[in-house]
């Protein structure tokens, strides 16, 4: 596998290799093949679709492999964000969520809107700063601002503190959101507002 990947084995036929090796009883095979996977040419085209697919079919390993590698990729894996999260809904809602809501912080900005969904199916009185969402968004940080800004907008209320309580982390921001975040002031929902 080392070899093949020095001398940039075509990738059609390489991508399939790596993804048998992935499931090897070997740790030195398993990590070889995921340097590979990661050193592919255009992973977005090569490595991203298969490992989607082993994201939604297979095992629970396998799983967090996928979820792993996808993270490592970062936001070129953009088309797994959904994925990860119906991965981490599928563990219920207090268990370790990593590497799931990892590869959801380092794919980065492009994961936002699918997080910003996943608070959305919760109830206000269950978006504590410390559910995993919250902990992603705020681990993106910055760069996730004018998702959330959008969010203002949403008509779940959910989404709409959500968006707020991260905000109110990211002092930066304060400036570029301060009249939108005027407008929540008279929001129709009393939590909103006291947010």
């Amino acid at each position: 596998i080392e070899t093949l990947i020095k001398i940039r084995y075509d990738a059609d036929k390489f991508v399939p290799l790596l993804l048998t090796a992935l499931k090897a009883d070997s740790h030195a095979i398993r990590h070889a093949a995921a340097n590979g996977l990661l050193l592919t040419p255009t992973p977005e085209r090569n490595v991203v679709p298969p490992l989607l697919g082993l994201l939604e079919r297979g095992d629970s390993f396998a799983k967090e492999q996928a979820a792993y590698l996808l993270g490592r990729i970062g936001p070129s894996a953009k088309a797994a964000a959904p994925l990860l999260v119906q991965a981490i809904d599928a563990l219920g809602e207090e268990p370790p969520v990593f590497p799931f809501s990892d590869a959801l912080v380092q794919i980065g900005t492009p994961a936002v809107p699918a997080l910003i969904r996943a608070v959305g199916s919760r109830k206000i009185d269950r978006i504590g700063r410390e559910h995993w969402t919250m902990r992603c968004l705020k681990a993106i940080g910055e760069t996730a601002v004018p998702e959330l800004t959008k969010a203002f907008g949403d008509s779940n209320a959910s989404i709409r503190i959500a968006a707020i309580e991260i905000l109110k982390g990211l002092k930066s921001a304060v400036k570029a959101i301060e009249n939108p975040l005027l407008n929540l002031a008279r929001d129709p929902v009393p939590e909103v507002r006291a947010s």
